[in-house]
């Protein structure tokens, strides 16, 4: 889902709901952002306690980075975890779960665009017949 007001300064929430644990299979869940028709920002939650961020040009896929996050990841069934990008300029700041996580290099797309939740951003991180729910989807314009 994407929000229908494009933004390049923002704040979102998003709580997201696992599908089911980790155990079980593979999951990720994250945040698109400033989207336009040939870019986009890919932050991502992953199973295997890790995050990533990624930036899409055209048909180009840049990982930007990819590291552990450790315990403040919840991966059980009907466990959920909360996400807060703060976006402001070249930066961005991650926080799952109340944490602080890292502070982001946004410089290569500094531009407004949607905002959107997304879910099995990687290949094989889904399951058929399940489904991935999300709550709190909500944006803050900054200046």
């Amino acid at each position: 889902y994407c929000s229908p007001y494009s933004k390049k300064n923002f704040v979102v929430k998003v709580e997201f709901h696992n599908p089911y644990s980790s155990s079980e299979h593979d999951w990720d869940y994250g945040i698109m952002f400033r989207e336009t028709a040939d870019k986009q920002y890919r932050l991502a939650l992953l199973s295997n306690q890790s995050w990533t961020l990624g930036l899409r040009n055209e048909d180009d896929w840049n990982l930007i980075e990819n590291i552990t996050l450790g315990s403040s990841l919840n991966l059980g069934s009907g466990q959920s975890n909360v996400i807060y990008l703060v976006v402001s300029g070249n930066q961005g700041y991650f926080f799952v779960n109340e944490e602080y996580i890292s502070t982001l290099n946004l410089s290569q797309n500094n531009v407004a665009g949607d905002i959107c939740v997304a879910t099995g951003m990687y290949e094989g991180y889904e399951l058929k017949g399940k489904t991935t729910s999300y709550s709190d989807f909500t944006i803050w314009s900054l200046p």
